[in-house]
């Protein structure tokens, strides 16, 4: 199984998550590209079982304008993929992906049924709940879990 975690981080937060969730995915055999915005490209969308995007909260209740443009102008290459998308936030319902899982759903792209958040002021997100997280978007690729 393929998958990409593309990722912007502003404090670091998002970019350590995106770090755990692609060491969960290659302890499970999959084959992980793990990008920064910063060097993504538009191929990196293309060609995987499942596509990992995360963003910090952005002005609150919005994903990083940037990650958000970059995914919305090569959604077509989410085409056959189960989307994820997972982050950090500090204040607001954490419900900043809404948005973005709204528009790829109306471009008929699966999306996973909700986003792994870390909340700044929680404690961090334990590994028991990103296996869990992982294994539930690796299922609904295709992937039994094992």
């Amino acid at each position: 199984m393929k998958a990409t975690v593309l990722y912007f981080s502003s404090s670091g937060k998002t970019g350590d998550l995106a770090t755990r969730l692609s060491e969960e995915l290659r302890r499970l055999g999959c084959k992980v590209l793990s990008t920064s915005l910063d060097e993504a490209r538009r191929s990196d969308l293309g060609q995987c079982d499942a596509v990992f995007i995360g963003s910090p909260a952005w002005s609150g209740e919005q994903v990083a304008p940037a990650l958000d443009e970059f995914v919305r102008g090569h959604s077509e290459r989410l085409a056959g993929a189960r989307v994820a998308m997972f982050g950090s936030y500090d204040w607001g319902e954490g419900r900043y992906f809404d948005a973005l899982g709204e528009y790829l759903r109306s471009q008929a792209v699966t999306v996973h049924g909700r986003p792994l958040l870390s909340r700044q002021s929680e404690p961090e997100l334990t590994d028991e709940a990103v296996t869990e997280f992982v294994a539930e978007v690796l299922a609904e690729a295709g992937r039994p879990e094992e």
